[in-house]
């Protein structure tokens, strides 16, 4: 049997300069770190790409954290995305972060989506 795709998620925080904070209205709050979920791993077999199989997982990761944050404080899911994959990211509103503990990775872009964002996109 092969496997398709998968994905991992793990608690995380994200760091905001204070003009993103003050975007998010969430300047005035004394938070060092807003708290997220990153998702660490998605991947989808190379002979079932382009069919949709990833933006369906990303998909279903928006509605698992949606559902976990009703529980639990997660604002934003975060993302280290290779340079190939952004516009992926890019589709569903992810944001590339601009703190600057954020702009040091080396083959990765540090990214964020926010849950209170209700549109959900690439079709």
């Amino acid at each position: 049997m092969k496997k398709i795709g998968f994905v991992s998620i793990a608690a995380d925080s994200l760091k905001l300069n204070f003009d993103e904070k003050q975007s998010y209205n969430i300047h005035q709050k004394k938070l060092e770190d807003v708290p997220a979920v990153k998702l660490a791993r998605l991947a989808v077999n190379k002979i079932f790409q382009k069919q949709g199989i990833g933006t369906n997982i990303l998909k279903w990761v928006i509605g698992y954290v949606l559902e976990c944050s009703e529980m639990v404080a997660i604002r934003f899911i975060t993302v280290d995305a290779y340079h190939d994959k952004l516009n992926f990211y890019q589709k569903f509103i992810f944001l590339v972060n601009q703190n600057k503990h954020y702009t040091k990775k080396n083959n990765k872009v540090s990214m964020r989506y926010d849950l209170l964002n209700k549109e959900v996109t690439a079709s």
